[in-house]
């Protein structure tokens, strides 16, 4: 599931972070997950550090990174909030979808300004997970649109995104949205898989049952073998 939105969401996420790569940089990836952004990032720059709290995303992001061979990378098992950078200063700091998840972001923000060097760049991505659509009635769709808006803390944390970077002290240099579209039967699987992920949560929160998580995921199937069908990804 992260490879195939880390597939859909690529494009966007490069041609964002495009201008700030130079070869002679050392880069910070926050939340690096199985390194879907850390290699293309790696192959354009001097060091990268990528960080994130599971070691079993790590050891794929790893085994990614050497079937590549790529070898400016170290990969960190750490919680972003206790990392101290090893005494180490970056030139840019990256990070993608892993704020939302955060009880206090802005304290997270408000860290990384020490982690940059001067006239680093600090360059987040995170989205309004409000913003999906999809172009046939579908009361799958409508309801697995439902639990993943009210299972986020805060489910349009990105359009309030540079304000609360502006509160802590930065200077917003841009901002740009983007928000890709997928009628690919493998990539619509995103969504059921997310599901099946976390099934036993969803029951444990009272989002569904067993038998009416079987049903959604039954519609969300039908979704991916419709070629017609077309998901609009949530705005990033």
């Amino acid at each position: 599931r992260l490879k195939l939105l880390g597939d859909i969401y690529r494009p966007g996420s490069l041609a964002f972070i495009q201008h700030d790569l130079k070869a002679d940089i050392t880069v910070c990836e926050l939340g690096c997950g199985i390194g879907c952004m850390t290699l293309p990032i790696a192959e354009q720059v001097k060091q990268v550090v990528a960080i994130d709290n599971s070691e079993e995303q790590l050891i794929l992001a790893r085994r990614r990174a050497k079937d590549s061979k790529i070898e400016n990378v170290d990969f960190i098992n750490a919680d972003v909030m206790a990392w101290d950078g090893l005494d180490q200063r970056f030139d840019v700091i990256y990070s993608r979808l892993l704020l939302m998840h955060l009880a206090h972001p802005e304290d997270v923000i408000k860290k990384l300004k020490w982690l940059l060097k001067p006239g680093g760049v600090l360059l987040l991505e995170e989205p309004d997970a409000t913003t999906f659509h999809c172009n046939r009635e579908s009361k799958a769709f409508s309801r697995w649109d439902a639990i993943c808006v009210a299972s986020l803390s805060a489910a349009d944390f990105g359009v309030n995104l540079c304000q609360l970077a502006s509160d802590v002290g930065y200077r917003v240099i841009d901002q740009c949205v983007f928000k890709p579209s997928t009628k690919d039967r493998h990539e619509k699987t995103f969504m059921r898989l997310g599901m099946e992920e976390v099934q036993a949560l969803l029951i444990q929160r009272g989002f569904v049952d067993e038998t009416s998580l079987a049903e959604l995921c039954a519609g969300l199937r039908e979704l991916e073998e419709d070629p017609g069908v077309v998901i609009d990804m949530m705005s990033m």
